[in-house]
């Protein structure tokens, strides 16, 4: 295959390519790998939908990016000879924090969240982190509830990446248990593609300058 595809692509902080690597990444810059692109292998790597490309991460920075020459594509990865990076170069960290928060309250329904907590969840406002972190251990009896409080907990922490993974993990199970018990998976299933769609939502915003997310912390 070798048609152009437009995907998404994680980068570390220092801009720069990994596994020994080294090579600078800029708007603009056209990196070329040399052999047959293996996925999960050899190759230049991307990911069609964002949710998937932040699955495999190694750093917080956002790019858009076209792949070329030889693309091979998977399930939620694609690999290539060819990667240009076209938009981004951004800090996705506030954009993570943002989207944990989201996923949380997607769910906050399911537990009596206290008001610190849901006032951490709708704001961001990061004065109120520790006292939420302290709080949103109330007793809870059921496991959606459980799961949504998790979710909650996962939204306060430090670590951006952290806080999304396992605030969106939370949150699909806690949309699942208050499922009927023959329903569950399809209903993991579709929280997880309602937060695809939102993450990407997100990360197109991020890439437009749009951080909205941050203005309501104002």
């Amino acid at each position: 295959m070798s048609d152009t595809v437009h995907a998404w692509y994680f980068s570390m902080s220092d801009r720069r390519l990994g596994f020994g690597d080294g090579r600078p990444i800029e708007l603009g810059t056209v990196h070329t790998h040399d052999g047959t692109p293996v996925l999960c292998g050899p190759g230049l790597h991307a990911s069609e939908r964002a949710i998937d490309a932040f699955k495999y991460a190694p750093g917080l920075v956002l790019w858009r990016v076209e792949c070329g020459g030889t693309v091979v594509t998977g399930d939620d990865k694609i690999a290539c000879t060819e990667r240009t990076y076209v938009a981004g170069g951004v800090d996705a960290s506030s954009l993570l924090r943002a989207y944990a928060r989201w996923c949380a309250l997607s769910v906050v329904h399911l537990w009596a969240c206290p008001d610190v907590v849901a006032r951490y969840l709708v704001t961001g406002d990061e004065t109120l982190a520790v006292a939420a972190r302290v709080d949103v251990w109330v007793p809870v009896r059921d496991a959606a509830g459980g799961a949504a409080r998790a979710a909650a907990w996962s939204a306060t922490r430090t670590a951006a990446g952290g806080a999304a993974r396992d605030a969106a993990g939370a949150a699909a199970r806690a949309a699942a248990w208050e499922a009927e018990e023959d329903e569950w998976e399809a209903a993991e299933d579709a929280a997880r593609e309602c937060q695809a769609a939102q993450f990407e939502a997100m990360c197109e915003a991020l890439i437009a300058g749009d951080c909205w997310w941050e203005n309501d912390n104002e």
